[in-house]
């Protein structure tokens, strides 16, 4: 099921019926939606937790704003999107349960960099989609903007833009160094595939969160994984230039770290604009209705995931999302015993979610990487979820029991093993003939 969802994130398509887009990954999620929420209640993926409760009380209000603002012509199009984000995050909770299934998830993602290489150096110095313009000859593809920088095209893989695709190459980096952070060999190939393909999207914001991933690396192999102190001193910096200087640290970050400022400044436009628009309807937001903005502002885009949330869905819908993100790093942060395996995912998996908290207050993200995100947030459920027992490994005997010397440990497999073949039965002995006296 795994490996279904990450082909469905890699078609391209987009079928329409009904006057909806029914794209793979839609359609996946559509006829698992009901077996995902089945699967959730009923304590399939370990304990129904709050944040499970929150995310499905999120895709619900969804649906109810969108009612409220352009009534049930939207009921369809609200609750694919519900389906799409419950979904998603339902998927990360029940398709990863233990360790090997969080490796498992990394290697796919590896898998598919590997397989968008070629196709990303041919659009890189082309400016052609390959993989779309191919499937396009069948079905409705996504399109290739045809945006450069640096003489170089700026790639968008497998994806509606360039900002996407970095997006999804680049908040893993993490994982997959502390996930092989013992193996040299391993671990370097690796990190230079993720941080080439993020790179090849031209986008400042996924560039710069592989670079906060490789910064927190370095702070904790440097103090020994100190992260509150981490926190601490981030907080102290960002008061420090709020205060202590004329432009405030959003400024400063913009005119610093972007490839390119205008864009930078766009996005502290669309902050201010944007902010004001959940001032005044912060109930049920704005819907799909247009906002609120100067003249000179023309595009409609809201570069930043969580206020595009706010202002579509009211504080609310915002709360909730938020919620259900901090309860569950919470809960993941103090998770107990962990074994060594399960301290490096949470590590890992912890500073990609500062990459990509940081990211989505840039881009707001939909259609697949919407789903992709939701996916990340549960996928690492399991490390407060399920027993440690379930990483795959034999158990450890018992302390203060003993073994028999001549009985061999019995190994758990996947499938019984298959019987050896019974030894022969020892021949019957020759019949002994009469003795005769022949003298």
């Amino acid at each position: 099921m795994l490996i279904a969802l990450f082909v469905t994130f890699m078609l391209p398509v987009h079928p329409m019926a009904g006057g909806l887009r029914l794209d793979p990954y839609r359609l996946l999620l559509i006829v698992l939606f009901i077996p995902f929420v089945h699967g959730l209640i009923s304590g399939k993926a370990g304990r129904f937790t709050p944040s499970d409760g929150l995310m499905l009380a999120f895709g619900g209000w969804i649906v109810i704003t969108l009612v409220y603002h352009h009534g049930m012509s939207k009921f369809a199009f609200g609750s694919i999107l519900a389906i799409e984000l419950f979904g998603g995050y339902a998927a990360g909770r029940l398709l990863v349960r233990n360790a090997e299934d969080f490796r498992r998830y990394i290697g796919y993602v590896l898998t598919a960099l590997v397989f968008l290489l070629p196709f990303v150096l041919f659009e890189l110095f082309t400016g052609r989609m390959m993989i779309a313009e191919i499937l396009g000859k069948v079905l409705p593809a996504s399109e290739k903007y045809p945006e450069w920088r640096f003489g170089l095209s700026r790639v968008q893989g497998v994806f509606p833009q360039s900002i996407l695709y970095g997006l999804f190459c680049s908040f893993n980096a993490a994982n997959v160094y502390y996930l092989n952070k013992d193996r040299f060999g391993r671990v370097l190939p690796r990190i230079a595939l993720v941080l080439g393909m993020t790179m090849a999207s031209l986008s400042s914001a996924p560039t710069l969160a592989i670079g906060i991933q490789m910064l927190m690396i370095i702070w904790g192999k440097i103090t020994g994984a100190r992260w509150w102190l981490l926190v601490g001193l981030a907080a102290a910096a960002f008061i420090f230039l709020e205060f202590a200087s004329n432009r405030g640290p959003i400024i400063i970050l913009i005119e610093t770290v972007t490839l390119d400022p205008q864009t930078g400044w766009w996005r502290y436009y669309i902050w201010q604009y944007g902010s004001q628009s959940v001032t005044q309807y912060p109930l049920f937001g704005i819907g799909l209705n247009d906002w609120a903005r100067p003249y000179w502002m023309a595009p409609a885009s809201v570069d930043n995931f969580w206020l595009l949330i706010a202002m579509r869905h009211g504080v609310p819908g915002i709360t909730l999302l938020i919620a259900a993100i901090v309860t569950h790093v919470v809960q993941v942060v103090r998770a107990k015993g962990l074994p060594e395996e399960r301290q490096n995912i949470r590590t890992g998996y912890m500073i990609g979610l500062v990459g990509l908290c940081f990211t989505l207050t840039t881009v707001h993200v939909w259609d697949v990487l919407a789903v992709y995100v939701m996916f990340y947030l549960g996928a690492a459920s399991f490390l407060y979820t399920a027993p440690p027992d379930t990483d795959g490994a034999a158990p450890a005997p018992v302390r203060g029991t003993a073994m028999p010397r001549n009985r061999k440990p019995v190994v758990y497999a996947r499938s019984f093993p298959t019987p050896a073949p019974a030894a022969p039965a020892p021949a019957a002995p020759a019949p002994v003939a009469p003795f005769k006296d022949t003298a």
